[in-house]
């Protein structure tokens, strides 16, 4: 199967017993920006702004989705 055929295909979730990895979405933004606005989280990260708000959580969620549609990282 080709690269662009594999990239075409909707994204599954992938579940096992402790884990449900599904695509980000809108709906995801209040709880990312609650973890991310959370100091000890934060700090661990290289490029992440704090304090975080929902503004950038929705701005990350709307450039994420662009981005997977466009086939980039």
């Amino acid at each position: 199967m080709s690269f662009k055929k594999l990239h075409d295909r909707p994204f599954l979730p992938i579940a096992t017993e402790r884990l449900l990895l599904s695509p980000i979405s809108m709906e995801d933004a209040e709880v990312i920006a609650l973890l991310l606005n959370n100091h000890n989280v934060n700090k661990t990260l290289a490029r992440v702004p704090f304090p975080y708000s929902p503004s950038d959580a929705h701005e990350f969620i709307s450039r994420k989705t662009d981005e997977m549609k466009q086939g980039k990282d």
